[in-house]
């Protein structure tokens, strides 16, 4: 993946470089499908969805600023995941009837923790890098 920008009140982040891990070991857990409600649901878990990236970071958490800029690392624990997709039923150029996504919105809850590590937080500052 090649960026993720986040920009929300406070914090301000830009992820590039993202090399992301784990989702082969996903299970899926339930798959339904609501056909008058044109509504797709899948639950799946992945026991530890790990990323590596170069990160820049500059905002507030918890009141106290941060700032900095360097390599991060990212592991959710047991992450449970539920997908919604909303769908058309469509024909196909042969006439048979197809699913056609139309939309989708995602929820994830990280069961068993997420745990990061960003070098270089506070651009090296020993002192106060101690507490992330």
């Amino acid at each position: 993946m090649d960026k993720i920008t986040i920009d929300i009140p406070g914090i301000y982040a830009e992820l590039t470089n993202l090399e992301i891990g784990g989702l082969s070991k996903a299970t899926i857990d339930d798959v339904s499908i609501n056909v008058p409600y044109k509504l797709l649901r899948i639950s799946f878990n992945t026991p530890n969805l790990h990323t590596e990236f170069d990160y820049k970071l500059n905002g507030t958490l918890l009141g106290f600023p941060v700032f900095g800029e360097g390599k991060g690392q990212l592991s959710l624990k047991n992450l449970q995941t539920e997908l919604l997709i909303i769908f058309d039923i469509v024909k196909n150029d042969q006439g048979d009837d197809i699913l056609e996504f139309k939309s989708f919105m995602y929820g994830a809850d990280a069961i068993d923790g997420l745990h990061a590590k960003l070098e270089n937080m506070y651009n090296g500052d020993k002192e106060k890098s101690k507490f992330f």
